[in-house]
């Protein structure tokens, strides 16, 4: 692992660890023994750090320890962006394979039980390219299901959140050595800003009134990175407080 590595991703496990399996030290230990997990690079001003992490444990729930690792299947992937000292933009994915998000019930019982938008999100993959299970090529094909996105109002424009989902596609296909078809998929959403100057202690509640104009707009940011938006309720009596309903998905061929 290269100084700049390190030095990111130690910060970044220490502003993460409450939410993570182990402490920083232990951590950072495993990911010396597999340095392929983990990387930093520097873009103009700001640097990159990216990690991921097998997540499922013998019960099929998410691991409370790094050693609890039993199911190498899923794997969560985190980019966090630094203006020096200051995280400016994350994203976050879960990362497995087609026949995994298909096949396997260990993986389809944690995605459906990760969250709502998770839930919705393996649906939405399902229903729209894996409806015909004998139409699923036998050679790899992964998913990416992104969790969360958020880049700090002040560095918008800027083309972070473009280099941030592209970074993500690139470490998801680290391994890969042949033609692969990746499959992705993004609630559009707003996120909510979790670190930097834009983050609050206030709870966000999602109003549709405020909130549909900006899944609009992501939407339109999505077609321009070759995603299609999809809509899951268009009968306003359905929509509710307007959550979970808009999404962005994307089949790509990807050669190594």
């Amino acid at each position: 692992m290269n100084t700049l590595t390190l030095h990111y991703l130690t910060k970044a496990l220490k502003r993460l660890e409450k939410w993570l399996p182990d402490n920083t030290k232990v951590l950072l230990s495993w990911y010396q023994q597999f340095p392929n997990n983990a990387s930093c690079i520097k873009i103009q001003d700001y640097a990159y750090c990216l990690f991921s992490l097998p997540c499922i444990s013998m019960d099929g729930k998410e691991i409370e320890h790094i050693y609890d690792i039993h199911h190498p299947g899923i794997e969560r992937i985190v980019l966090l962006v630094f203006d020096k000292d200051t995280i400016i933009a994350d994203i976050s994915a879960l990362h497995t394979s087609v026949h995994a998000c298909v096949d396997d019930p260990v993986i389809i019982n944690y995605l459906r039980t990760e969250s709502d938008w998770i839930d919705l999100q393996h649906a939405c993959l399902c229903e729209y390219y894996f409806a015909d299970k004998k139409s699923i090529s036998s050679t790899q094909n992964d998913t990416l299901l992104f969790t969360n996105a958020y880049v700090t109002k002040t560095f918008r424009r800027l083309g972070i959140f473009e280099r941030m989902i592209q970074l993500t596609k690139e470490h998801a296909l680290r391994q890969v050595s042949s033609t692969i078809q990746l499959y992705s998929i993004i609630s559009l959403d707003p996120d909510i800003a979790q670190y930097g100057p834009d983050a609050s202690d206030e709870p966000y509640y999602y109003h549709f009134e405020v909130d549909e104009p900006v899944r609009i707009q992501n939407a339109e940011i999505m077609k321009h990175l070759n995603f299609t938006p999809i809509r899951l309720e268009v009968d306003p009596d359905q929509i509710g407080d307007g959550t979970k309903l808009w999404f962005a998905i994307q089949e790509e061929m990807e050669l190594y």
